[in-house]
């Protein structure tokens, strides 16, 4: 009597510890299962990172473009124009914008600029003469104080990962203080997924 009351229990044991890693292994199932939602496509995730200048080695929210330098700039209507790489160095597709454009000096006069950035081709389709080139695509098109700032364009513009954008970026001084001013440009950028990226 003994000895079925210890099979019994062990037979209990047995299918109570079945149910439990059975119903264990039912919920982890419904955690794995892959639901489709209709009218999307797949959702895939990444590393969005947008880069800034040659090489694509600055990653900040605020880029100083150096290269664009007013140096000589002294008569309105003197203009400096030169390319500006921006690259998608993460893993998925990102569209782009500029975000603002700041004229920051410490000099006591105060300067005004005109901002034109426009997105090319390539750095053949930025000359450092000439007139502002069409573009494929126009980010900025603004009049900016020194010490001051404004916004970009608000449309987006596409990066395909592992790729880049060249942007030609013209500042041409539209007004003069009496005395000498100096002001540099720098950029911020918004960047977002593209949606349902392939």
């Amino acid at each position: 009597m003994t000895s079925n009351r210890k099979l019994i229990g062990a037979a209990l044991a047995i299918a109570v510890t079945v149910l439990a890693l059975g119903s264990v292994q039912s919920t982890a199932a419904l955690w794995r299962t892959d639901a489709t939602v209709p009218g999307t496509g797949p959702v895939n995730t990444g590393k969005l990172v947008l880069t800034a200048g040659a090489g694509g080695s600055t990653q900040s929210t605020a880029y100083q473009f150096d290269e664009l330098k007013p140096a000589g700039l002294i008569q309105i209507g003197d203009f400096v124009q030169r390319p500006l790489t921006i690259s998608n160095g993460g893993t998925i597709p990102l569209k782009f914008r500029l975000g603002t454009v700041a004229v920051p000096s410490s000099s006591a006069g105060v300067a005004n600029v005109h901002v034109d950035v426009r997105r090319v081709a390539s750095t053949a389709g930025c000359p450092t003469t000439g007139s502002v080139p069409a573009g494929l695509a126009t980010l900025a098109d603004v009049s900016v104080q020194t010490k001051g700032s404004a916004n970009g364009v608000a449309g987006w513009s596409n990066i395909p990962r592992d790729e880049s954008a060249t942007l030609c970026v013209r500042s041409t001084l539209l007004a003069v203080p009496a005395t000498a001013v100096s002001y540099r440009h720098v950029f911020t950028f918004d960047a977002q997924q593209l949606r349902n990226n392939p």
